[in-house]
């Protein structure tokens, strides 16, 4: 299977990104846009993966209100995000299919940082111009960055 968009439309798919701070997060869709540079190296695509799921946890973490009430209802449940999260990393999923990108868990404290990762790693990340702690819902208009 070759490594396209195309391919894995409708399969959730995970990609990581850097704030404006340093600070890292992770974006879960299946049909949301994803960036272009995801699609560069399936191999540094998969060294990126294994690298966040071998992270240790650093951090205590938080569900956001929202989430909580919906969890409480019974409408999902969102402890992986929760236990992803306390790597210290922001946890963000496209909601349903039409977006946008939702804000689920964010560290309470130490959260990763562009610095502690490898060069390897942090250089094939796309980097956002907007903070994570002030982005609880990420909408993303057509642009060359990514695909739709």
């Amino acid at each position: 299977m070759s490594f396209t968009r195309e391919k894995f439309y409708g399969l959730d798919l995970e990609w990581y990104a850097i704030d404006t701070f340093g600070f890292i997060g992770k974006f879960t869709t299946g049909y949301g846009p994803i960036p272009k540079i995801v699609f560069d190296n399936e191999k540094i695509y998969d060294s990126i993966i294994i690298f966040f799921k071998e992270l240790k946890m650093r951090s205590e973490a938080k569900l956001i209100k929202s989430i909580r009430k919906r969890q409480a209802k019974g409408d999902g449940n969102y402890q992986d995000a929760l236990e992803e999260s306390k790597k210290g990393i922001y946890i963000y999923d496209f909601k349903d299919c039409y977006g946008p990108y939702e804000l689920i868990a964010y560290p309470l404290n130490n959260p990763l940082k562009i610095e502690q990762l490898p060069l390897e790693i942090s250089s094939n990340l796309l980097k956002f111009s907007f903070s994570f702690s002030d982005k609880k819902n990420l909408s993303i208009s057509k642009s060359e960055r990514f695909i739709f």
